[in-house]
């Protein structure tokens, strides 16, 4: 098993597996993630902001008060529980999306390039010329700091990711945090270490567009309290039975029937 550096007064991500060499953001001031020793679950945030910079803490600024709340609900003291983000550098324009648009840039100009010279390499082949060398791709800074993010969730068995961004670096999933907020799962990743893990895992809304959009205040509180029910196996869910090109008094049952949970697929 692979050891767990400590959380030195200068944190320094490279340490816990970070690409920091290869990363755009290299350079910038890491925030070091709020680890506890047997915490329940770790959350996974976005980015760090400008108060979390000044504070080296995660969920510092304005937001935090959203997060505060829901933990409160829950029952949950946030000095019990583990905090980090899926990139622990914030972008000196604090714009992640313009410096992840910047990376996608040059690697499809890299592409371009890339099939121009390998077309060029036939040719320099067949006449025994040097080749050309290949431009690198770049690494978007989500992908520099994947290996950190999964050594310190290596350290939990449960993990709430508050976004797109952190259900994305750990799902694969595109879908926004609106589509979603509330969804649970198993979730099975490879581990640097290489081996294989399994966390019980649920995505929700960024706290900050809670604080933007005041409507989802409830939505993101339920999703807290959710979480740690379903931490601790206190949710009764039942996967509904799915009934494929149903007849008609199959829908006449579910439509006005004795409230039967049954899946639909026409």
């Amino acid at each position: 098993m692979t050891s767990t550096p400590p959380i030195a007064k200068v944190y320094d991500p490279k340490a816990w597996g970070a690409r920091c060499d290869e990363c755009v953001l290299q350079g910038s001031i890491p925030v070091a993630p709020h680890l506890v020793t047997g915490a329940e679950a770790i959350i996974v945030g976005e980015s760090p902001g400008t108060t979390d910079v000044e504070k080296n803490t995660p969920f510092a600024g304005r937001s935090s008060m959203i997060l505060e709340a829901a933990l409160t609900a829950a029952n949950k003291p946030r000095t019990t529980l583990s905090l980090t983000n899926a990139t622990v550098c914030r972008p000196a324009d604090n714009d992640l999306k313009a410096a992840v648009r910047k990376v996608r840039a040059h690697n499809e100009r890299a592409k371009e390039t890339n099939r121009e010279r390998k077309r060029e390499n036939k040719q320099r082949r067949r006449l025994g010329q040097p080749l050309l060398d290949l431009e690198k791709m770049k690494p978007t800074p989500q992908d520099c700091c994947r290996p950190r993010l999964l050594r310190e969730l290596g350290m939990h068995d449960n993990v709430i990711a508050m976004g797109k961004v952190p259900n994305t670096v750990l799902t694969g999933s595109v879908a926004g945090a609106q589509t979603i907020r509330g969804s649970m799962q198993d979730l099975t990743l490879d581990m640097p270490d290489g081996g294989r893990k399994t966390f019980k895992y649920l995505a929700t809304l960024p706290p900050w567009q809670v604080l933007q959009q005041g409507r989802w205040k409830g939505p993101f509180v339920h999703d807290v309290m959710k979480a740690f029910r379903f931490f601790r196996g206190q949710l009764r869910w039942e996967t509904p039975a799915t009934v494929y090109h149903p007849r008609a008094h199959q829908l006449e049952q579910i439509l006005f029937g004795d409230g039967i949970e049954i899946s639909v697929s026409l």
